[in-house]
C-alpha cells in the first residue's frame, strides 16, 4: 500500500523543526490513518516520528491524536503487531496519564485500553513494571481510576 506520507518523510519533517510543514504533514497522515490507508507494518516508524513530534509543544495536540488512531488502526488491521509495540506506545501513554486536560488523558486511557485488548500479556506485564511501580503518584492513581472504571464497565475484562 503506497501512502503519501511514507515514514522517512514525515521523520525528516518532524526534524527539520519546519513546524508548518510538520503540521500540515502530521494532518495529511492522519486523514490517512482514519481512512485506513496505511501500511501498518510501518507501524512503528511511524510511532516513533510522532512520539518525536509530541515532544514540540505546537506539534503535540495533532501528533497525540494522530497515534491513538493510529493505535487504533493496527488494532483493526494487524492487532498482533501491538504486541511487538507495547514498549514504546505503554510508556508513552502511562506518562499521558498526567495531562490536565481530562480529553487527552481520556483518549491516553482508550488507547491503553485498546492496547490491553490486543495485547493482554504484554500490557499487563508493562502495567506492573512500569505503571504500578511508577515513582509518579498521579501516574498510579489514575492507572487505579483506569483500571476500576474498566472492571465496573466491562465484566469479565
Amino acid at each position: 500500500m503506497e501512502n503519501k506520507v511514507s515514514p522517512k518523510y514525515l521523520y525528516d519533517a518532524l526534524t527539520s523543526h519546519d513546524i508548518l510543514r510538520s503540521f500540515d504533514l502530521i494532518r495529511t497522515f492522519k486523514a490517512e490513518v482514519k481512512s485506513g490507508f496505511v501500511d501498518v507494518d510501518l507501524a512503528q516508524q511511524y510511532f516513533d516520528s510522532l512520539i518525536i513530534a509530541y515532544k514540540e509543544p505546537k506539534l503535540s495536540i495533532s501528533s497525540f491524536s494522530t497515534i491513538c488512531h493510529l493505535i487504533k488502526l493496527v488494532r483493526i488491521k494487524k492487532p498482533v503487531l501491538l504486541s511487538s509495540l507495547h514498549s514504546i506506545l505503554i510508556p508513552f501513554l502511562l506518562q499521558r496519564l498526567k495531562e490536565s486536560r481530562t480529553s487527552l488523558r481520556s483518549a491516553s486511557m482508550k488507547a491503553l485500553v485498546t492496547i490491553w485488548e490486543a495485547a493482554p500479556r504484554e500490557f499487563e506485564n508493562d502495567l506492573k513494571t512500569i505503571g504500578l511501580k511508577s515513582r509518579d503518584p498521579l501516574i498510579r492513581r489514575r492507572l487505579l481510576e483506569m483500571i476500576e472504571e474498566i472492571s465496573k464497565n466491562s465484566p469479565g475484562f
